[in-house]
């Protein structure tokens, strides 16, 4: 029964559930083969898989349209004002429509990607339709 219940945790994340069981927060730093980057402390990068849903899907749309496997400290508290922006309606909808489709709540991070593009290039941000 413990095998079976590890087969379904992955990075610390329950598969069935996607609750995160542990943080996942990682440093990169590699001080010892550059002094330079000593003095500097390396950036804390949190990596998205091991994140909610809505924090997945919201890392993905502040992405510029490339693909984000990790987030810094900014990015992750960009996620977060947006989340908490009610008053955004583009992102809500968005979050809404994520949280909505059984089948997105188990996808993989890079067919979100996917598809948080495909809706940003379908209905665009500065409101603008598109040409059919």
């Amino acid at each position: 029964a413990a095998a079976a219940a590890r087969q379904h945790i992955v990075d610390g994340v329950d598969t069935e559930t996607g609750e995160v069981l542990e943080d996942h927060t990682e440093n990169f730093g590699n001080e010892s083969n550059s002094p330079a980057q000593a003095t500097a402390p390396a950036p804390e990068l949190t990596v998205v898989a091991t994140m909610p849903l809505r924090h997945r899907v919201l890392a993905q749309y502040i992405g510029e349209g490339e693909y984000l496997y990790h987030v810094d400290a900014s990015q992750k508290k960009e996620i977060l004002r947006l989340e908490m922006d009610t008053d955004n309606s583009y992102v809500q909808n968005l979050l809404l429509a994520a949280e909505n489709v059984e089948a997105f709540k188990k996808a993989i991070e890079h067919d979100i990607h996917k598809i948080v593009n495909a809706v940003k290039k379908i209905f665009p941000v500065d409101g603008k339709t598109p040409e059919l």
